[in-house]
């Protein structure tokens, strides 16, 4: 969870999850960046109305930035402490009776 805090993507690359770890660190990159870039349409701005509008898109990249920051932090917890669950439990169902019969089997793998 401190890995995660840290870096964004770190907790999930030590989990193991390379794809996961790679979304992560784009998408905060990418919050983070559109934030600053709409910071700077804040300073450039003269107009009140246009300013107000840059306020707004810069707070909400802000806001989603922190979201998806406190989720991919919650992500790396879980992953690290469900790292050691068995995964595939035999769910088959068999008939007892001989002869023919139906079976159904459901096999969950990550």
């Amino acid at each position: 969870m401190l890995r995660s805090a840290l870096l964004p993507g770190w907790g999930q690359y030590y989990n193991g999850k390379l794809l996961k770890a790679a979304l992560v660190f784009g998408v905060e990159t990418f919050f983070v960046t559109s934030a600053i870039v709409r910071n700077q349409k804040v300073v450039a701005s003269t107009d009140p109305v246009i300013r107000s509008y840059w306020i707004d898109q810069r707070n909400n990249m802000s806001w989603a930035f922190l979201a998806t920051r406190l989720l991919s932090v919650l992500d790396a917890y879980v992953d690290a402490h469900l790292s050691d669950f068995d995964e595939s439990p035999d769910l088959s169902l068999q008939s007892s009776s001989p002869g023919t019969y139906l079976a159904v089997s459901f096999s969950v793998r990550f």
